[in-house]
């Protein structure tokens, strides 16, 4: 891990980095694209692009996602499961 991130988020900052350590263990390379629904300001997604070479994407209707996050305003529908 020791990827530390500089975020102004609530609760414990090391979530991003170990949700994202886990994911990356569990499929590995088996997957590239990833919802991040209701991911926020999309910290998730950025460590998952950044570090992982996934191709994650918040989707969220609150537009409030860190620079250079890829973004999707609308809600998560099932008919979207087929893409990620």
């Amino acid at each position: 891990m020791g990827r530390s991130t500089q975020v102004n988020c609530h609760g414990d900052e090391r979530r991003f980095d170990v949700l994202s350590e886990f994911i990356y263990d569990y499929f590995g390379n088996s997957i590239k694209y990833i919802a991040d629904v209701a991911g926020g300001q999309g910290m998730l997604s950025r460590l998952l692009n950044k570090h992982y070479n996934y191709e994650s994407e918040v989707i969220d209707p609150r537009h409030y996602t860190l620079k250079g996050v890829s973004h999707r305003e609308d809600y998560y529908t099932p008919d979207m499961a087929n893409f990620y």
